[in-house]
């Protein structure tokens, strides 16, 4: 609980948007998935067919923007989306269905993040390197892979926070990743490792003055 009252942030004048500094790179009516198995269904009705379950931290595209501005403003009814999975993988048509309002969330809802554990994370999946270390202060350090080499350049960032997502950005707007509070309170990505657990970052945890 601890941790998840410091991702807490104070809503002040200090509370920046990310939309400020992301907003360009997710791309107009894409939203982030903020809650766990949300479920996509056939109908907007939470008695109609499930069609599918996203993970947290999934992005999808509403395709219906105007029919669902008012909805989502609200915080309740649903939005008709585009999943971005194959619904028939030989006709490449993607799966499009209803999901709740209450699941995800633009980069609007997201605030800065001013006080944070010290965590870890250094994975090689396939060509990517995700390799951060986040700071007590809501800033983090990352390494990125020059193309071609095997030597790395280091980035900064800052992080935002909605529910149990972390928006990690870079200062220079030209990238950023998802994480999310697990509920034993790790720090969690999307990607997996073989047995299909998550990636995780490791806890710093300081020795005792």
């Amino acid at each position: 609980m601890k941790l998840l009252l410091m991702l807490i942030c104070i809503i002040n004048l200090s509370c920046i948007s990310i939309q400020q500094l992301a907003q360009n790179r997710l791309g107009e009516n894409w939203y982030i998935i903020v809650e766990e198995h949300a479920i996509v269904r056939e109908e907007p009705d939470i008695n109609s067919k499930e069609l599918t379950k996203l993970r947290i931290t999934d992005l999808v595209k509403v395709t219906d923007k105007n029919e669902s501005n008012t909805a989502y403003e609200n915080l309740s009814g649903w939005l008709y989306v585009d999943t971005g999975r194959y619904e028939d993988f030989k006709k490449r048509t993607i799966l499009h269905g209803w999901i709740q309002v209450i699941s995800v969330a633009t980069t609007e809802r997201f605030r800065r993040v001013h006080q944070f554990s010290e965590y870890e994370i250094r994975e090689k999946i396939g060509d990517y390197l995700l390799a951060y270390k986040f700071n007590e202060n809501g800033t983090y350090n990352r390494e990125i892979l020059k193309y071609g080499e095997r030597s790395t350049i280091l980035k900064n960032g800052a992080l935002f926070s909605y529910k149990n997502v972390i928006f990690a950005n870079d200062e220079d707007g030209n990238g950023f990743e998802l994480f999310y509070i697990h509920k034993d309170e790790s720090l969690c990505t999307k990607y997996t490792h073989s047995d299909s657990t998550p990636i995780c970052a490791t806890r710093i945890i300081k020795p005792k003055q």
